[in-house]
């Protein structure tokens, strides 16, 4: 990989916002803001902000794309359209259902990581949120009591 650095007006990093700067990026991973030009291939975003990503951490499903409809092309639009909104990463939900349905969802949701390239530009799949179907009857909320199982090793 490269080392370049952003150029922006404006750096929101964990010590403070910084007016203006760049912002190293060594082999991928974010570095060092630094107030002076350095010496490398520098990508120029003046007019911008650099913000960290939003993180995801229960959604069904964007963009017409439900995490259920076991398409692992539709998991990877949702990610490109997360990703274009400023989530840079998604646990992808499942609903409490049918077992089977639930190892089908998870199926196509790996799959869909799988398939990605290093051109890939989404929201990264960081796990997936087992929505169920180990509730009790006690704490069903709004899930579908239907598919409501006691918890079991075997199944999970």
């Amino acid at each position: 990989m490269s080392t370049y650095a952003i150029k922006a007006d404006k750096f929101f990093l964990p010590a403070g916002p910084q007016l203006g700067g760049y912002l190293m990026v060594e082999d991928g991973v974010f570095g060092a803001w630094r107030a002076d030009e350095p010496a490398c291939e520098i990508k120029d975003y003046s007019g911008t902000w650099i913000a960290p990503g939003m993180v995801d951490t229960h959604i069904h499903g964007f963009y017409n794309h439900a995490t259920t409809d076991n398409d692992a092309e539709g998991i990877n639009i949702s990610s490109t359209e997360l990703a274009r909104r400023g989530t840079t990463s998604w646990l992808p939900t499942t609903f409490t259902d049918g077992v089977e349905q639930i190892r089908d969802a998870c199926a196509a949701i790996a799959q869909a990581d799988e398939e990605r390239g290093p051109e890939f530009c989404g929201a990264r799949i960081q796990g997936i949120y087992l929505e169920g179907p180990f509730f009790t009857m006690k704490h069903v909320g709004a899930q579908n009591p239907a598919f409501l199982i006691d918890p079991s090793e075997e199944v999970f």
